[in-house]
């Protein structure tokens, strides 16, 4: 049922003016002039007054309502769905603010108060930004959906273009058959990898190039020089992309040709290389029965068994009550820096191979926990498809929310009063 007018709303003061009135009915809920006009006024400061004169005053109206309906339809969405908001929340995001203009928690207040602004009413509509946000995780996160095609697409894309930016110092052998007067191709092949073993046996490589190759670079040594990824003739881009420093291709066979290629320096960052670190653990949580102190003794125990010889890996699959680990002997995997929470992650930063930490405490109880390997990982190809991911979810989240909105409204009682 729509909302019913209270004669209340429409109070007359002691001179017969209109206290306040309503400008909108949504649902059950009401939108005041009282509530508009604020909003207006904010629209006005924020707009360009070149660009405002283009408008009337009925249009500015009109959209502001329109964006104040908008906004109760999705706080009462939130209602519905039981969606709320903490003091804690909203203190949190009041620090991130704080913390962006160099000031205290408590400095707030003044600094609002100083723009015309009233704490009081920042602090609620900050509620109700923060109520709407966790909604649209809800509401419109599960709408979007990352087709494959489109992934791997975009994953190419970035790829082709961190290899374009990298610059490649190579050196380059031209191996023609006929030149070379070698009638076979199986001896055309013996003789560039008698050539290959040469260079890989210490052999200069500007001598042989100058001795054996017909490309025009042979006078300079098979020199190439300085070239970025997409300046790399296609025939050996990916072999050259694929060398150490200091390394030679292997042949690469092209009809009558056969190329090899040195690579002798390399400028960019073709890759993201992070550390990982191969850790195991045993997890231990207080009970009714065995609080903090009981557990954290029980963990140090356990700890002296395995320092004394017993394998970790066998205790954690007995005693440890995290069953994702425990069934892998403890083993967390190969994880990055980030991947742990905080408490546990400063645990093991500087921790030594073999090295097990005393007991210590997380958010999911108490641990013990061994580094039993350290390794230099490429993670480029999960950091780009993850950044494909997120571009493409925020490209395609507005329209999805935008289609949101208007089932919302769709589905809502609104009748305009203006």
């Amino acid at each position: 049922m729509p909302f019913q007018l209270n004669s209340q709303t429409l109070d007359l003061g002691g001179f017969g003016e209109l206290v306040d009135d309503v400008v909108a009915i949504i649902n059950d809920d009401v939108i005041l002039r009282s509530e508009l006009e604020p909003q207006i006024q904010a629209f006005r400061s924020n707009i360009d007054p070149n660009i405002l004169i283009n408008f009337s005053v009925q249009e500015i109206e009109n959209e502001v309502l329109d964006q104040l309906i908008s906004r109760r339809v999705q706080v009462q969405r939130a209602g519905q769905l039981g969606v709320f908001i903490t003091d804690d929340d909203i203190n949190q995001a009041l620090n991130g603010i704080a913390a962006q203009n160099n000031i205290s928690l408590t400095q707030i207040p003044m600094m609002l108060s100083e723009n015309g602004i009233d704490y009081l009413v920042y602090r609620n509509e900050l509620r109700e930004q923060l109520i709407i946000q966790e909604l649209m995780r809800r509401d419109v996160g599960p709408r979007i959906q990352v087709l494959p095609l489109e992934l791997n697409s975009c994953i190419n894309d970035q790829l082709e273009l961190i290899q374009n930016e990298v610059q490649f110092n190579v050196s380059h052998i031209l191996l023609n058959r006929q030149s070379l007067g070698i009638t076979s191709q199986d001896e055309f092949i013996e003789f560039a990898q008698s050539i290959i073993d040469q260079l890989n046996g210490g052999q200069n490589f500007e001598s042989l190039a100058i001795e054996f190759s017909s490309a025009g670079t042979a006078e300079s040594g098979g020199q190439i020089g300085w070239r970025s990824g997409n300046q790399l003739p296609v025939i050996f881009a990916n072999q050259v992309r694929s060398l150490e420093i200091g390394e030679t291709s292997e042949a690469i066979i092209s009809n009558n040709d056969i190329h090899i290629v040195k690579l002798n320096a390399k400028e960019g960052q073709e890759s993201a290389m992070v550390p990982q670190k191969l850790i195991r653990h045993i997890l231990l949580t207080p009970t009714e029965l065995e609080d903090d102190l009981i557990i954290q003794q029980r963990l140090s125990d356990i700890r002296d068994r395995i320092l004394m010889g017993e394998d970790f890996g066998i205790v954690a699959s007995a005693v440890s009550e995290d069953p994702l680990s425990a069934a892998e002997m403890g083993s967390l995997g190969w994880t990055s820096p980030g991947y742990l929470v905080p408490e546990f992650e400063s645990q093991i930063a500087d921790l030594s191979e073999g090295e097990v930490t005393p007991p210590f405490q997380s958010r999911f109880g108490w641990h013990i926990a061994e580094v039993i390997g350290n390794r230099m990982y490429d993670a480029t190809n999960e950091m780009i498809e993850l950044e494909c991911d997120t571009q493409i979810r925020e490209r395609k989240f507005e329209e999805q929310r935008l289609r949101w909105i208007t089932q919302l409204r769709d589905q809502a009682y609104i009748e305009i009063l203006l």
